[in-house]
């Protein structure tokens, strides 16, 4: 495909090669319509010369934005926290934004913060599709993805290792002699989803154990989603003797189904969770988990956030944070 050149650039936004060219240096003043029209014609174009993405970063907002499934959940919460503080002590402010788990939702956001022209984006991603990210890394607005990837998409992450993880909470429960083990999983379409449910049945593999098709749940992203998969599967002929929730929200699905269902946790049913779950300061006995410190994950991807807007473009950076086994009263023996 022939590269856009500025003609095309003008004609596409209906004005003068010397616009787009003041537009791209930002050595004289333009019309607001005139600049808009312009910087979308180089996004529709996907015209990206180094010295296009220079010029149009010249003028900074020192605003970075935050994308997120759902800013009501603590994990979220806590990674915002930790962002702002490693933000701070560049004169950079943070704006923060929910998609709703809405991947629509979520391109709505990003076109309108990227004709706000944000500094940087951090983004927890439920679209599967990278052209709306993408735009941000050709107009030179670095991009930093947590707690998941983006399939197809070469960019500085910050993320855990959700199989690794998964395998090891699994066989946690395989060690106390579980052999009955149910998944209260998140949805299937979620990266974590899938990475979680492989480390769940590699597990069962390794012990030899057959995974039961009744036993995994549907895949959901909701408490309503876990409760009644929890209710249905705690009421089979022979229901599982331990459950696994895969994020924090499973675990308030299923122990909202558990006190609908008279059933105690050790007691009843074993339970252990992936992520940091608030509950353990409030409930008895605390349940054992793979903690996910939110707060860190901010920081480390707000560390990279800076570092890329200060000293340019660098080789994408990965970074696996450890999920440590946290140990509490919730899985009995047998």
């Amino acid at each position: 495909m022939k590269e856009a050149t500025i003609k095309d650039i003008a004609a596409l936004a209906q004005v003068s090669i010397t616009t787009v060219s003041r537009v791209i240096n930002g050595n004289y003043p333009v019309s607001q319509d005139a600049r808009e029209r312009v910087e979308q014609a180089i996004r529709k174009l996907n015209y990206r010369p180094n010295a296009v993405a220079r010029g149009l970063r010249r003028s900074r907002t020192n605003l970075v934005a935050m994308v997120v499934p759902d800013i009501s959940n603590h994990f979220f919460m806590e990674a915002a926290k930790g962002l702002e503080g490693s933000l701070q002590h560049s004169g950079r402010s943070l704006v923060i934004a929910s998609s709703d788990s809405s991947p629509e939702k979520e391109r709505q956001l990003l076109d309108a913060l990227l004709e706000r022209r944000v500094d940087g984006l951090v983004i927890a991603a439920v679209d599967h599709q990278s052209d709306t990210i993408r735009n941000f890394l050709q107009m030179g607005i670095p991009v930093v993805l947590i707690d998941r990837p983006v399939e197809g998409l070469a960019v500085n992450e910050v993320r855990w290792n959700d199989r690794e993880t998964s395998r090891r909470l699994t066989e946690e429960l395989i060690e106390n002699n579980h052999r009955r083990i149910g998944i209260v999983n998140v949805t299937l379409e979620n990266p974590n989803g899938r990475a979680r449910l492989d480390g769940y049945l590699d597990a069962l593999a390794q012990a030899g154990i057959p995974p039961r098709e009744e036993y995994i749940s549907p895949s959901g992203f909701s408490d309503q989603d876990a409760r009644d998969f929890v209710c249905r599967v705690m009421n089979l002929p022979t229901p599982p003797t331990a459950l696994y929730c895969a994020n924090n929200i499973m675990v308030e699905g299923t122990l909202h189904a558990l006190g609908q269902l008279g059933l105690k946790i050790w007691q009843d049913v074993s339970l252990i969770a992936f992520g940091d779950l608030i509950c353990n300061r409030y409930i008895h006995p605390g349940i054992t988990c793979a903690l996910q410190d939110g707060l860190e994950m901010g920081e480390k991807a707000g560390d990279i956030l800076c570092s890329l807007l200060e000293k340019g473009d660098g080789a994408p950076r990965r970074i696996i944070l450890d999920a440590p086994l946290c140990r509490f009263d919730s899985v009995r023996r047998l």
